[in-house]
């Protein structure tokens, strides 16, 4: 039986641009302009996001304090749809390169249902998604088509197994935890989240942005203690009656060179799912048939083949 890690990323970019407003009737010229000096000194020429030159705004104190914000988000997330474009990159067995670039479409139920389906003239050639107890991601370009599947809760255990995965793409959709297993660092305007393993190896770093108290990047280790995979988010898009999610996601494999995803998310926006589509075939796991590779996460955290 063949054992493979399954090396497909993903990651995200996003800016975003604000200004500043004066309010006031009858105010003279030059206290406009002593005004609007100050506020240039102010920012330090700074931008929304906190990203500019001078001034960054202040971090939170405590790991405890950092997870609240999360939590919050988590409690206040909204069923999200959207359309876009995808770009992926990945390597096979042999060190093959392959590519495509699909139009997708994205569905997410927080916290652990997901869909997303990416097509090229009409054909699917990408599907990922899980509901909570299974996971899947396949594949089926012009080439050599495959399949990876598994255990949710295992997925989540065994985190650098399989990288373009629904965990991954559901932490950079909000559902980000931090727990007592991290520690916080105060950065060039960002709060930098690390987890630890109980032997005190680096296994995620969280980059947050203090202005908006948005991830701006996400970074994987092995457990060599190497950065294998790093994540951007921007471009934070709102929802009605939830918190913004990126519409710019961009993953890149750092041990891999040349493996990679895209994502560029356009008319993002609530999602009210019917009962027939939370448990019908939406996020059901699809069949295997016509799939010439399928692996299975076993307990060891590798991809087993299975036989035909």
């Amino acid at each position: 039986m063949n054992r493979v890690r399954a090396t497909v990323g993903f990651f995200f970019r996003c800016t975003q641009g604000g200004r500043a407003v004066l309010r006031g009737a009858r105010v003279g010229a030059f206290a406009v302009a002593a005004m609007s000096l100050a506020a240039l000194l102010a920012c330090g020429g700074c931008n929304s996001d906190g990203k500019g030159p001078g001034i960054r705004c202040p971090g939170r104190e405590t790991v405890a304090a950092a997870a609240a914000v999360f939590a919050q988000r988590r409690a206040n997330l909204a069923s999200v749809q959207a359309g876009g474009n995808c770009y992926i990159q990945w390597l096979d067995e042999k060190g093959g390169t392959h590519d495509e670039n699909p139009a997708i479409e994205l569905r997410f139920c927080p916290p652990e249902r997901l869909f997303l389906r990416g097509d090229v003239l009409g054909n699917e050639a990408l599907r990922l998604g899980c509901n909570g107890d299974e996971f899947w991601l396949r594949i089926k370009p012009k080439e050599v088509s495959t399949y990876w599947y598994g255990d949710y809760a295992r997925l989540k255990r065994c985190a650098e197994a399989l990288w373009f995965s629904p965990a991954g793409l559901m932490e950079a959709l909000g559902v980000i935890e931090i727990g007592a297993d991290y520690t916080l660092v105060y950065q060039d305007g960002m709060d930098v989240l690390v987890q630890l393993s109980p032997s005190g190896e680096v296994r995620k770093k969280v980059f947050v942005d203090c202005c908006t108290y948005e991830a701006r990047r996400i970074e994987y280790y092995a457990d060599d203690g190497k950065a294998r995979m790093v994540m951007q988010l921007s471009d934070y898009q709102p929802v009605e009656a939830g918190v913004p999610v990126p519409s710019q996601i961009e993953v890149e494999m750092l041990d891999r060179p040349g493996t990679m995803v895209r994502l560029n998310l356009q008319k993002v926006r609530r999602f009210t799912p019917t009962p027939q589509q939370l448990e019908g075939k939406l996020f059901a796991r699809p069949e295997t048939t016509g799939f010439e590779n399928v692996y299975r996460l076993d307990e060891n955290c590798d991809f087993a083949k299975e036989t035909p």
